[in-house]
């Protein structure tokens, strides 16, 4: 479990967290509970390179920077694709607008990693405070695929 700051995040940071605390399947506390508290923090690197740092953990608290949260923000709501005027000839966002590929970090999953080590961060700082981590879905399964299918045109189709 965990005590998540009610206040003073701006909607890209709060996007972060929601990713953050889903991802980590740590399961969100009131804050009367007592148990570990997370405190936003200011700060440390910026941009994909804050996803890199350790998360801190001491005393029934742990620090996050601020900067961290606006770039799982900004990484998961894929803002600089949608806010850059580049295309190409075909019109498409050039693949150089995604925040991991300019940083050579996309085949890593940084915020996936993120996430795990804040879940190990909080039960090594719980002691003896409410500790509680929610089962992958569904079934305790770690990850699950879907099959779909994408049609431009359909032969023998009227329109076309």
């Amino acid at each position: 479990m965990i005590v998540l700051p009610e206040q003073g995040l701006t909607p890209t940071e709060r996007h972060g967290l929601d990713v953050l605390v889903d991802l980590s399947r740590l399961l969100p506390a009131p804050p009367g509970m007592g148990a570990v508290r997370l405190e936003i923090v200011e700060g440390g690197p910026v941009g994909v390179a804050a996803l890199s740092a350790e998360p801190v953990a001491a005393d029934g608290r742990l620090l996050l920077p601020r900067r961290v949260l606006a770039a799982i923000g900004e990484i998961v709501s894929a803002a600089a694709e949608q806010l850059t005027p580049e295309r190409d000839r075909l019109g498409r966002v050039p693949t150089s607008a995604n925040l991991l590929i300019g940083a050579g970090a996309a085949d890593t999953p940084v915020v996936s990693r993120l996430a795990m080590q804040i879940r190990q961060a909080v039960a090594r700082v719980a002691g003896d405070r409410p500790y509680r981590a929610l089962a992958p879905w569904p079934h305790g399964k770690r990850w699950a695929a879907a099959l779909t299918h994408d049609l431009d045109v359909v032969a023998l189709w009227p329109a076309f």
